[in-house]
């Protein structure tokens, strides 16, 4: 299956500040005030239809909470969908926005009573006294009031290919890539990059402030594609603000950050670095489950070596050529005849199934995490108690690769059948509601203004941190040498 398309363009901002600005500026009192106004004088050339739409595109930018919230309101009269099928479905764009609800108010497989919870005695002011009562949730919630603390982990941007992933025929494989170099970031990724940044600005502004040095915890891989995309989303994220404004011509403040080579397995694909990982990897492909998941791609293996020159023999080599066509399609470059056989939708299929191949046993799982979140899942989150008592730090970065993505993914059992796209991001948030420590997980794809909430699967959406803690120990390695402890294979 095809990624999903990408709908934020880099010249795309975030279209609704201004009506998440004047929603926050109401009061509850004028919130339920415009309720009652509208229950008594509603407008009769609406439909009821349209007041569905107007509910809905009012809730476009609901924050988690707000949903939270909202299953009790709920509760009572639907059956089946979550409430965070919801807000996925308000965040994505549509010239129908009814349909999408469709899902959420069906509480019968009876197609004549579709609308079951709209057409009981009262459910229709139900829903719209509901919907406004989730506004005034959304926008107490805005402040991050209950946040401790945030790990994110991003791809870096658009970049030009480098020899790692050109083919022998490759048409472009003596292109220079003048002036960016190989597997440098084209204009393109940079500004993918800094509104990245930009986003984590508006979504953290409240709880991070303005830039302090012992707040901040950013890591990068060695190459200068995760470099330059980490110093591109710390300038997003911290426009120098008074008195760190030090040139009033120039918007930006230099940040310092840490670098973590590719020959550390915390963030170097897994069979590469991790002994242990590659041996139970070429098990689990012999294995029934593992030839089936390949056995779907072998029918063109030899039309692709054919083509493109190389000895195509597993999903892994597809992997990399969808890599190589993608960046080329981006800077631009017509691809050959041939490839629309197999790009992008063989390809990138391919490339999905590798890291669920890499992925897929618990152990796979366990090693292929590596030690990339220990830092954040042992020390800031197993430890949380200490660290909040003891360390200043608010926010946590890496800079990564997109199999960095996936594998975190594929470990807390959150991922979709999607290729991350460039600058695609997760964010780890620690919270206190309520005296009870928890997290929340999100993430930025790409295909809607804002990062999607993610539910943990045995978990809620807002996950008590005990109950977090027992389900990522067995996904996240706690023995920094279980790499080279190979014996019992």
């Amino acid at each position: 299956m095809a990624s999903k398309k990408e709908l934020i363009t880099d010249s795309d901002d975030y279209s609704t500040d201004d009506m998440r600005k004047r929603r926050r500026s109401e009061t509850r009192d004028e919130i339920f005030d415009k309720s009652r106004k509208t229950q008594r004088s509603p407008n009769k050339t609406q439909s009821d239809d349209g007041k569905l739409d107007l509910l809905v595109k009012m809730l476009q930018n609901f924050s988690s909470k707000a949903f939270v919230v909202a299953k009790s309101l709920f509760k009572t009269w639907y059956k089946h969908s979550s409430i965070i099928h919801l807000e996925n479905s308000i965040s994505k764009p549509t010239k129908n926005k009814r349909k999408h609800l469709v899902p959420i108010l069906d509480t019968s497989h009876d197609h004549h009573s579709q609308y079951d919870c709209l057409s009981k005695p009262g459910g229709k002011a139900q829903l719209y006294n509901s919907l406004l009562t989730l506004s005034f949730v959304n926008a107490v919630d805005d402040d991050q009031s209950t946040l401790q603390f945030v790990f994110t982990m991003f791809r870096h941007g658009h970049r030009t290919n480098d020899l790692v992933t050109v083919y022998p025929n490759d048409p472009f494989i003596n292109a220079t890539y003048f002036p960016y170099g190989y597997g440098q970031l084209t204009n393109q990724g940079k500004m993918r990059e800094y509104k990245l940044g930009k986003m984590l600005r508006r979504k953290y502004s409240k709880f991070l402030g303005m830039y302090v040095p012992s707040q901040v915890d950013a890591w990068s891989t060695e190459l200068n594609r995760t470099k330059t995309s980490l110093l591109l989303v710390l300038a997003g994220l911290y426009p120098p603000k008074s008195p760190l404004n030090w040139n009033n011509n120039l918007n930006w403040q230099p940040i310092p950050y840490n670098i973590i080579p590719l020959s550390d397995f915390r963030v170097a694909m897994p069979q590469w670095r991790c002994k242990r990982h590659a041996l139970l990897y070429e098990r689990f492909k012999t294995s029934a489950e593992g030839i089936a998941l390949e056995d779907q791609y072998r029918s063109k293996y030899a039309y692709v070596s054919e083509h493109t020159g190389l000895h195509v023999k597993s999903i892994y080599d597809l992997y990399l050529l969808f890599s190589a066509l993608t960046i080329e399609k981006d800077f631009g470059y017509v691809l050959p005849d041939w490839t629309e056989e197999i790009f992008p939708t063989y390809l990138e299929n391919a490339a999905i199934d590798f890291y669920i191949l890499i992925t897929g046993t618990p152990e796979l799982k366990r090693l292929a995490g590596g030690k990339q979140n220990t830092k954040t899942l042992k020390f800031y989150i197993y430890n949380f108690r200490v660290s909040i008592k003891n360390v200043d730090k608010k926010i946590l970065m890496y800079s990564a690769h997109e199999f960095n993505i996936a594998i975190f993914l594929r470990c807390l059992n959150v991922f979709e059948r999607q290729f991350p796209a460039y600058g695609a991001a997760v964010m780890l948030e620690l919270h206190l509601v309520d005296s009870v420590y928890g997290v929340k997980l999100y993430h930025q794809d790409w295909t809607a203004p804002r990062p999607k909430l993610l539910t943990i699967p045995g978990c809620e959406a807002f996950c008590p941190f005990e109950q977090f803690k027992n389900i990522v120990s067995g996904v996240f390695p706690t023995d920094s040498n279980i790499c080279n402890f190979t014996e019992d294979i």
